[in-house]
């Protein structure tokens, strides 16, 4: 279940970088799994995968 909740607000998150109940709400969550310490890495963009390996 946290698994959904850490894509749907990164994807959030990208969607509206300066929406501060969203940053919030994504701090609180990394904390609970204890993750804090990447609270304040950026997000990166969807990543290309390379299918012709």
């Amino acid at each position: 279940m946290w698994y959904d909740s850490l894509a749907i607000l990164a994807q959030l998150r990208r969607q509206r970088p300066r929406d501060a109940a969203l940053q919030t709400d994504w701090q609180s969550l990394l904390e609970s799994l204890k993750l804090a310490n990447i609270v304040p890495e950026p997000l990166l963009g969807e990543l290309e995968v390379d299918t012709k390996i």
